[in-house]
């Protein structure tokens, strides 16, 4: 939790869908959180996301996936 609070730039690989294909980005956590919107970017398999104050960035797709897909 200190680390997250502390860093300066915070950035999550993680993948874009559980084993059952749902999305693992969400718009609001059902889990305890150690420190809310300490987050920058999140790198997965599929695409990499800046965080704004305005929601998600696709800032760039990886083939052979499709805006559709992510």
């Amino acid at each position: 939790m200190e680390l997250a609070q502390k860093a300066r730039k915070v950035i999550v690989l993680m993948n874009q869908t559980d084993k059952y294909g749902n999305p693992k980005i969400v718009d609001e956590c059902t889990l305890p959180l150690t420190s809310a919107r300490c987050v920058n970017m999140i790198i997965t398999e599929m695409a990499v996301f800046q965080i704004s104050a305005h929601g998600l960035i696709l800032t760039d797709l990886f083939a052979p996936h499709s805006i559709n897909e992510v």
